[in-house]
């Protein structure tokens, strides 16, 4: 499959770059950026991207080439397991279960020492690592002439490792943070930040002080011409009463599915019927199963949607049919679907959270709320339902502000220079040595 577009000279033609990630091959919103940026990327440069994920069927792992405008896009698909935590860390915490079962108490000097030991790793214990990735990298490296890495996913065993691999081969790295800053916070990512050249996140907001001097902010991006306005929607399709309030987000505590319900039941006692619809997988099969409770307790059957994962386009038309777009997220990075919102003319509504602020242009393009102040949502989503004029105002100021700031063109551009100016850096300093 190839796409085509103008031949014009790119900043980073004949350049070759591994994006590491722990993204699978669904349709979330970190998938979806990747997908976006890569992209956009490929269209203006003749460049190749070794794209490293992790599939979600296990059965097929072999690298799949795309060529996408004037660049190669390669696919390899990881091998990876559940946590080490389970397999080869658990004879450090084991102990400290026997003992407490068997004695009742645990001497203080054999857990200091064993959280000692756990504490000195260098890696967190996360939900899946890539099997043997210091092969598989060595081999990519080997192969390809690689002038940069991005890693996507620090805090692993395998970030660590394919970091340490690159260090070695002499390729430059660059870390990039798709979640609130305060992550960069942690003790573990403190320590694997030392490998990176430069430091980004799709936020300015709350930057540690120690990162300050190598931190970029590479904001978010959306693709404009698939989330614009569409007015050709079979209503009869969504099967929901109007009005329709959206929260597009995984099925997690964090992302305010529980706020939103409550909400729901206190517009329905305010004479303000409507519905909401979660568009998203899941996250929590346990959360979930507490919202379908609380659904069942107060009779929302016929108000509460649950669409689990969906495309983008699919997303779109949801959009599309909604009055509202809700998001009571108490942690976040730079929410896609706050600018998703914007550009389907969706006022949204959320609370103040990571890179939000830089999301919204308060009360005119949408608004945010102090965290869990679900009393000024609750107003401002009963004021706005009553007001479709207000709704349209608010929507076309938005569209303009996401074309203005946050399209794949703009996104590609900050990406463009970051990735140029780390490369030349690395080159100069080889040239001078």
């Amino acid at each position: 499959m190839q796409e085509h577009c103008e031949h014009n000279p790119g900043i980073l033609d004949n350049t070759t770059i591994i994006r590491f990630t722990h993204a699978t091959d669904s349709c979330a919103g970190t998938e979806s950026h990747l997908e976006s940026l890569n992209r956009a990327l490929l269209q203006r440069n003749s460049m190749t991207i070794l794209f490293l994920y992790m599939p979600q069927n296990h059965r097929d792992y072999a690298p799949v080439e795309h060529t996408i405008g004037r660049g190669r896009l390669i696919k390899i698909p990881l091998q990876y397991t559940s946590s080490i935590k389970s397999q080869q860390h658990l004879h450090l915490r084991f102990p400290l279960k026997v003992l407490s079962h068997k004695c009742g108490y645990i001497n203080t000097r054999v857990t200091g020492i064993i959280k000692y030991l756990l504490n000195k790793r260098d890696y967190l214990y996360l939900s899946r690592e890539a099997i043997d990735i210091s092969s598989v990298s060595r081999i990519l490296f080997e192969k390809h002439s690689v002038h940069l890495l991005v890693n996507h996913f620090i805090g692993g065993l395998d970030s660590m490792t394919i970091m340490n691999e690159a260090q070695a081969a002499g390729i430059p790295i660059l870390v990039v943070n798709h979640y609130t800053n305060n992550l960069l916070q942690n003790r573990i990512i403190k320590k694997q930040l030392a490998y990176a050249d430069k430091i980004a996140g799709v936020s300015g907001i709350e930057i540690p002080r120690h990162v300050r001097s190598k931190f970029i902010n590479l904001s978010n991006g959306i693709d404009t011409e698939l989330f614009k306005p569409v007015n050709d929607i079979d209503q009869s399709f969504f099967q929901m009463k109007s009005p329709i309030l959206l929260l597009p987000a995984r099925i997690v505590k964090s992302k305010g599915h529980s706020d939103l319900l409550k909400i729901l039941i206190e517009l329905r006692s305010q004479g303000l019927p409507c519905s909401a619809v979660f568009a998203g997988q899941e996250g929590s099969s346990d959360f979930k199963k507490k919202l379908q409770k609380f659904i069942h307790t107060y009779d929302l059957h016929q108000s509460v949607h649950f669409t689990d994962s969906v495309d983008p386009v699919t997303l779109r038309n949801w959009y599309a049919a909604s009055s509202l777009v809700v998001l009571p997220t108490y942690q976040e990075g730079l929410p896609r679907v706050v600018l998703e919102a914007q550009a389907m003319e969706k006022p949204p509504l959320a609370y103040n959270a990571g890179g939000v602020p830089e999301a919204i242009i308060q009360n005119e393009t949408g608004f945010y709320f102090r965290k869990g102040d679900r009393d000024s949502l609750r107003k401002k989503i009963a004021e706005l339902l009553m007001n479709s004029g207000k709704r349209i105002q608010i929507g076309k100021k938005g569209r303009q502000f996401i074309l203005q700031k946050f399209s794949l063109s703009v996104l590609a551009g900050r990406h463009e220079r970051v990735y140029s100016q780390i490369i030349g850096k690395r080159q100069s300093l080889k040239v001078s040595s």
